[in-house]
């Protein structure tokens, strides 16, 4: 298991660059958790991004989890229903 925290927010500029760091953790990890304690947003291209993850986490059977969103975070889970996928 690995413990992997987004040091930005969640947004278009970036969110190619951290998809691919976490699809080379699964690579190596069968469980990760994604540790958002500093991001405070996410645009949709960040929830793409999260939802994309997902599913190649399904494909290569590994546990994908967030941990310490955010109010705005949880907010934004919750109306997407992403909070069922992702927290526990």
């Amino acid at each position: 298991m690995i413990n992997y925290r987004l040091d930005s927010d969640l947004i278009s500029d970036n969110a190619k660059l951290m998809k691919k760091k976490i699809i080379d953790l699964m690579k190596e990890n069968d469980d990760i958790i994604l540790d958002l304690e500093t991001i405070d947003y996410i645009d949709s291209i960040g929830l793409g991004m999260l939802v994309s993850l997902y599913k190649e986490s399904l494909n290569r059977n590994i546990s994908l989890k967030i941990k310490n969103p955010s109010d705005n975070v949880k907010k934004l889970f919750r109306i997407t229903a992403l909070d069922e996928l992702f927290l526990d």
